[in-house]
């Protein structure tokens, strides 16, 4: 019940905060601007479509945890996919102002991604591709593995950032990058 319980109120904070305009592509990196749309929406033949809710979550037999994530930059295009240049997650998250998800050392933790609408298409919940960038405070970004959207959170203690980048080359074709936080205890 309490997964549940903390699943309903990141939903609601999404709802809440995710329809506002995306402060990310305003200030935040101002080469992609030019280069994404500003709107989270692409109007199709049959429906508007927007871009997912996305969450991370922690969850084991004793104990679950649940942060969220922060849109940085996403296009939709037609033809050709988007060349976008990803903002630092450091700077999203710090400036979001929500807490990290906690997870143990080498503890798997969860990407949960939902439509707007019970009507989204499906592919629009399954991106053909999820690539994932850990950062950590004075370090250069590594790639980590995204399996069954999870990801293996690191041995060491400590605070990490990561970028996520969503694909898709389908029916709907662009992509959009995410970022959130995690702590290490």
């Amino acid at each position: 019940m309490k997964k549940y319980i903390i699943f309903l109120m990141i939903f609601i904070c999404v709802g809440l905060f995710g329809c506002a305009e995306n402060p990310a592509l305003i200030s935040n990196n101002p080469s992609s601007v030019e280069k994404a749309q500003s709107s989270t929406e692409v109007e199709t033949e049959e429906r508007v479509i927007r871009l997912p809710y996305v969450a991370v979550y922690y969850e084991t037999e004793t104990e679950s945890d649940s942060s969220a994530v922060f849109e940085d930059v996403w296009c939709w295009k037609e033809e050709e996919n988007c060349s976008l240049e990803p903002s630092s997650p450091i700077d999203i998250f710090n400036e979001g102002g929500w807490p990290p998800l906690q997870v143990k050392p080498g503890e798997e933790f969860s990407i949960t991604i939902a439509g707007n609408d019970i009507t989204d298409p499906e592919h629009l919940t399954n991106p053909d591709k999820i690539e994932a960038i850990q950062y950590k405070w004075g370090e250069e970004g590594k790639k980590v593995d995204v399996r069954n959207r999870q990801i293996t959170a690191p041995t060491e203690k400590g605070r990490y950032y990561y970028s996520l980048k969503f694909q898709w080359d389908g029916e709907l074709v662009g992509q959009a990058y995410f970022a959130f936080g995690i702590n290490v205890r």
